[in-house]
């Protein structure tokens, strides 16, 4: 196979391939070599004044949620609807008897059918069909950031950190008066959400510095409105 060589200051010493070729002779030698080379290659290991600082901050952090509501907060769950649209009234999906243990078990809420599929360790998540109050439910439209905007925005940050809440959907309150929208059926009766559910129409965050001196007061900030807001991740 041929070889790709530094170029000299006089340009000799040049190799190169067409891609096509490049392809043909890896296939043909099966061995291809890469040189990678990286600057300011920096310890991906949290510093320990982040661990400090998730210590300080651990009640945001818990394993599970607390039990019971999230509190109602500024920000609610809004359903609206289009003028004149009703709900379709459905039956719910037919389930095996192991299914329908689990969905009692689980039973948590919204309109329309109830569908369990099995997760990889062998449980099983609770999924809901909304499409049907989607197609009536007003879609709120907001402007999407410029991509080049945003790449720009990062061109001087060099640390970041990533807030996942814990099932951040359900840590969101439906707005009093709308969770007779949300309303699913099983066996049992109809049951409504009383938390924003997945699927339903409206329903990560990132946060950058520039260094880590910066980044730690930005930690400290964000972990702070968590704790105000009672919200955990």
């Amino acid at each position: 196979m041929k070889e790709l060589t530094r170029a000299s200051p006089q340009g000799e010493g040049n190799n190169f391939l067409t891609l096509s070729k490049f392809v043909k002779e890896s296939e043909e030698s099966g061995i291809v070599y890469m040189l990678v080379s990286k600057e300011n290659v920096q310890d991906s290991e949290a510093p320990g004044v982040v661990h400090a600082l998730l210590e300080e901050f651990s009640d945001v952090l818990p394993d599970d949620l607390p039990i019971g509501l999230p509190p109602l907060r500024d920000i609610q769950h809004q359903i609206d609807l289009f003028p004149g649209a009703s709900l379709l009234n459905k039956a719910h999906y037919r389930m095996s008897p192991k299914e329908h243990e689990e969905l009692k078990r689980k039973v948590l809420e919204l309109l329309s059918k109830v569908r369990l599929t099995p997760k990889k360790d062998g449980t099983w998540r609770m999924c809901i069909n909304s499409r049907a109050i989607n197609r009536i439910i007003i879609k709120y439209r907001f402007p999407i950031p410029r991509i080049d905007d945003m790449f720009d925005m990062l061109a001087v940050a060099k640390v970041f950190s990533k807030i996942d809440l814990q099932s951040g959907y359900h840590q969101i309150r439906i707005k009093p008066g709308d969770k007779w929208k949300t309303a699913f059926k099983t066996r049992e009766g109809l049951y409504e959400w009383l938390v924003m559910l997945f699927g339903l129409s409206n329903a990560p965050s990132t946060f950058i510095s520039k260094d880590k001196d910066e980044h730690i007061p930005h930690l400290r900030v964000v972990l702070t409105t968590l704790r105000t807001a009672k919200l955990y991740e």
